[in-house]
C-alpha cells in the first residue's frame, strides 16, 4: 500500500503543477491579447477611421460638420438660379501619422480637398487628434487652390509640408513653385514653427 500512496502523492503534486502552469499560460495569453487590443484602440488611428469620420471643416460662420464615407462627401445646394454641387474628398496618400501634441500617442494630418461651384479645388491640411482612442477633427489650414502636395512629415511635433504652388507665371491648373511649410499645433490652430 505504501508505494501506491507515494506514487499518488507525486502524481497529485505534478498534476497540480501542470494545472498551475496551464492556468498561468492561458492567463498570459489573455493578457497579451488584451494589451494588443487596448494598444490598438488607444493609439491606433487608421486610414479607414479617417476616411469614415465626421470633420468640422470651414472657419467662422462657414464651419460645418462633414461626415466622410469612404473618404468622400457631396451635397447639392441652391446657388443663384440653379443648383451647385459641393464636395469634400480625402487624399488618402497624404495621410501621415505622428504625435502632434506631445502626449506620446500618434495623431494624424491629411489633405482634404473642397470643390464647389467651379473648377477650383481648395486643399486644406487637417489635423486629427487621438483623444482617448477616438479620432477628433482639430486644426485646419488652407494650403491653396489646386496645389500639389509632394510629401508630409511629422517630426518632434513639427508638420512639414513639401508642396508645389502657383508661381507668378503659372496658370491655376499647373503649379511649379516649390514651397515648404513648417507648422505646429497650438490649440485648434496650425501656426508657423519657429
Amino acid at each position: 500500500l505504501f508505494p501506491y500512496t507515494t506514487l499518488f502523492r507525486s502524481y497529485s503534486r505534478l498534476g497540480r503543477f501542470n494545472w498551475w502552469l496551464w492556468g498561468a499560460l492561458v492567463l498570459a495569453a489573455a493578457l497579451v491579447a488584451w494589451w494588443n487590443f487596448a494598444r490598438t484602440e488607444l493609439t491606433g488611428l487608421t486610414a479607414a477611421t479617417l476616411e469614415n469620420m465626421t470633420y468640422t471643416l470651414g472657419t467662422g460662420n462657414y464651419a460645418h460638420a462633414v461626415k466622410l464615407v469612404n473618404g468622400e462627401w457631396s451635397e447639392r445646394s441652391r446657388c443663384g438660379s440653379g443648383y451647385c454641387l459641393e464636395t469634400y474628398s480625402l487624399n488618402t496618400k497624404s495621410i501621415t501619422f505622428g504625435d502632434l501634441n506631445g502626449d506620446g500617442i500618434a495623431d494624424a494630418v491629411e489633405v482634404i480637398t473642397e470643390g464647389s461651384y467651379g473648377s477650383g479645388g481648395y486643399e486644406s491640411l487637417v489635423a486629427v487628434m487621438n483623444v482617448n482612442g477616438k479620432a477628433v477633427s482639430s486644426a485646419q489650414r488652407v494650403l491653396g487652390d489646386r496645389i500639389k502636395v509632394n510629401s508630409i512629415t511629422i517630426n518632434n511635433r513639427v508638420v512639414t509640408v513639401d508642396m508645389l504652388t502657383q508661381g507668378p507665371n503659372d496658370g491655376a491648373c499647373c503649379p511649379t513653385e516649390k514651397k515648404i511649410l513648417r507648422l505646429v499645433l497650438r490649440g485648434n490652430y496650425f501656426v508657423d514653427a519657429e
